[in-house]
């Protein structure tokens, strides 16, 4: 279904009866989906934005990824019920949980933007998704791969983590994950946790989850690679771009340098850039001289 412009001229009432009265007689309600979030959009109404948000997740619109204008829509429902300061039920929370357990059992790929979205609803209420993530973590085990790396996927990022910070152990109270680690059967869930976070160096602070991994695992120098992402992109000479994250270090090593596991995870860090960049920059010379 194509959005037509007389749909603008009808009245909120008149809206209501004719999208509900649509629903009514389709059983695939992706279909009106799209129709009906360009109408909510385009008038911004907070109590339609909350009705069709709630009946389209009781409804399964995350079964619908697949359609690409239904996934755009799909975010700019969630953006904007959060812009109203709009609020999840357990239940609507529980459905959410569904859809994801839904994929997981497809593809498990969570590689659009409609899964986007899901990471946003994770990250405003953590404390319920955790419970239900870390259960179904223990209950899955590794040694029932592929389910379990699919699953891991989803924690850190899917597809996606490649543009966004999608981490789930970011959003989760660190203690809580700290203590998980500590009870799990599975000895190496603390690379899960590392390689999830994808720390880049642009910023002169690190997340609490990231010092307390390194605080309770101090002698674990295989964390330092995990920690660090492996996904960098730039334009023009690196040189820069190594310069700027190590100044970041070196302010964070005066930041934290009460705290000696910090601090070594930072200088491996700090040598690395250093080398690199020099490395890049004999290489800028070189081209210079050619060129």
């Amino acid at each position: 279904m194509t959005f037509g412009f007389w749909l603008r001229d009808l009245t909120k009432h008149e809206f209501i009866n004719f999208i509900d009265g649509l629903n009514s007689r389709i059983e695939n309600k992706c279909n009106s989906f799209d129709l009906c979030m360009q109408y909510v959009h385009h008038q911004k109404d907070k109590e339609l934005v909350k009705k069709y948000t709630i009946y389209y997740i009781e409804n399964h619109i995350f079964n619908c990824t697949v359609q690409h204008r239904v996934k755009h829509y799909i975010e700019e429902m969630i953006d904007e019920y959060f812009a109203y300061n709009l609020e999840f039920t357990d239940k609507l929370l529980s459905n959410v949980w569904e859809a994801i357990l839904n994929e997981f059992e497809d593809e498990g790929k969570f590689e659009d933007r409609g899964f986007h979205s899901i990471y946003k609803i994770i990250q405003k209420y953590p404390d319920f998704f955790w419970e239900k993530i870390k259960n179904k973590l223990d209950e899955l085990k590794p040694t029932t791969y592929p389910l379990y790396s699919r699953f891991i996927d989803f924690m850190q990022g899917g597809y996606l983590s490649h543009w966004f910070n999608h981490s789930i152990f970011s959003y989760i109270n660190p203690d809580d994950v700290i203590n998980w680690l500590k009870t799990t059967h599975y000895k190496k869930a603390k690379y899960i946790v590392a390689d999830s976070l994808n720390i880049d160096f642009k910023s002169d602070t690190l997340p609490d989850i990231v010092i307390k991994l390194l605080t309770e695992f101090p002698t674990d120098k295989d964390l330092y690679s995990s920690i660090q992402t492996r996904h960098e992109s730039w334009s023009g000479s690196y040189v820069p771009v190594a310069n700027e994250k190590i100044s970041n270090i070196i302010k964070m090593l005066a930041s934290y340098e009460n705290n000696e596991s910090v601090v070594e995870f930072l200088k491996w860090a700090k040598k690395g850039f250093e080398n690199q960049r020099d490395r890049e920059q004999i290489r800028d010379e070189e081209t210079r001289l050619l060129y």
